[in-house]
């Protein structure tokens, strides 16, 4: 089997021929850390937005690297390079949303849609998908989320 027939076949409730490795979470630190005991000319680690051309393309392909060398069959993307920068901190992407670069990881979303803090909709919309159903007024707004 290759990675998404062993993923597809595992979320069928039915039995891989071995149980599917996924990656959720890497960021460039961990590529590189581990990159380094694979191949060789990577940068040292740095955000990505940080980087050169030639730097990005280096940790990309040895993120794919890495994952052919220890057979992963899936992991969490996110698109990269199209945001605009707003300063050395933030971004805004396609949709508005401005993120606060982080040195630890992913971008933070910290703006706001129509007066509605980022991550006070990101909260509401994940319950709401879950099935949880809430109330919530939000005073600024005077909306109410049922």
């Amino acid at each position: 089997m290759n990675g998404k027939e062993r993923i597809i076949t595992a979320l069928g409730v039915q039995q891989p021929d071995r149980v599917p490795l996924y990656i959720h979470g890497i960021n460039e630190a961990p590529i590189i850390g581990i990159g380094k005991h694979i191949t060789d000319g990577l940068p040292e680690p740095k955000q990505f937005y940080d980087m050169n051309d030639s730097e990005k393309m280096k940790l990309l392909d040895t993120l794919f690297l890495i994952h052919e060398v220890f057979g992963v069959d899936g992991f969490t993307s996110f698109e990269i390079g199209h945001d605009t920068v707003i300063d050395d901190k933030d971004a805004k992407d396609d949709w508005g949303v401005i993120y606060r670069r982080n040195p630890y990881g992913l971008p933070v979303p910290i703006g706001t849609l129509s007066g509605i803090p980022v991550i006070l909709l990101i909260f509401m919309l994940r319950n709401r998908i879950a099935g949880i159903f809430f109330c919530l007024t939000l005073p600024e707004t005077g909306l109410r989320e049922m």
